[in-house]
């Protein structure tokens, strides 16, 4: 990405952290997570697939960064939302 602006890696960072008021990978991780929470209520997906659709390749990592995020398992968060 600091590539692509031509700005060394540091600037980026702590421009990206100014601006987002986190730093680059924590907002894209939040991103993620968020569309995770839409594949697992709006479409329904498996735990596993919806890991390898935020781009996720061992859905035991993404079950351990979305409980960080959102306060419960990826599957109790999908059947909370059912039963809501």
């Amino acid at each position: 990405m600091a590539r692509h602006f031509g700005v060394p890696k540091p600037r980026l960072c702590r421009k990206g952290k100014l601006m987002l008021g986190n730093t680059i990978v924590r907002t894209w991780q939040v991103m993620k997570m968020e569309w995770a929470q839409v594949l697992l209520e709006k479409e329904d997906l498996p735990v596993y697939n919806a890991a390898a659709r935020v781009r996720f390749h061992d859905p035991f990592y993404f079950s351990k960064v979305f409980k960080a995020h959102v306060g419960l398992s990826p599957r109790k968060w999908q059947e909370a939302k059912r039963q809501a």
